[in-house]
């Protein structure tokens, strides 16, 4: 029988009041991001990276000092592939 993979929610690994504050620098860190961007075909993909970027920072040791740094990294990325287009 296969097994499911490991859903990693902020609570469960960070405890109450840390899950609190990541989910808060998230929503920092997207909301900036979002303001600075005129391309609003865009907004859909940083979304998804801020959700993809939380998840890979709670599986880190260090969370809170992970995510923004993964997420300017990979918002940056996909601006550059929106401004070849």
């Amino acid at each position: 029988m296969k097994s499911r993979p490991q859903k990693h929610s902020a609570a469960a690994t960070l405890g109450h009041r840390d899950a609190v504050r990541f989910e808060l620098l998230r929503t920092r860190v997207l909301l900036a991001w979002l303001e600075t961007v005129p391309r609003s075909e865009l907004h859909f993909h940083l979304i998804r990276i801020a959700d993809e970027s939380a998840r890979l920072a709670l599986q880190s040791g260090f969370p809170l000092l992970v995510l923004p740094e993964l997420f300017a990294e990979r918002a940056r990325r996909a601006e550059f592939r929106f401004s070849r287009l």
